[in-house]
């Protein structure tokens, strides 16, 4: 996997909050804003059912995470 450069604008206080945070877990401001777009991206390619509360892929109109489970997307 490559790197790509991408300048984004952030709040100070956010800004403050990333660099306190990545220093807290030893790790890159960079890697922290990758795992939180990559958390925010997989949140919008699922949905949760409101029966059952299982993940089913966007593409999924009807739940199926149990077989008995008839829940459908909201």
């Amino acid at each position: 996997m490559g790197k790509v450069g991408k300048t984004f604008t952030l709040d100070m206080n956010v800004l403050m909050w990333l660099e306190r945070h990545a220093k807290e877990q030893r790790k890159k401001e960079s890697a922290i804003v990758n795992q939180i777009l990559n958390s925010a991206k997989r949140q919008c390619e699922t949905w949760t059912c409101t029966k059952c509360d299982g993940t089913n892929h966007i593409s999924e109109t009807k739940c199926w995470a149990t077989t008995d489970c008839k829940g459908v997307k909201a």
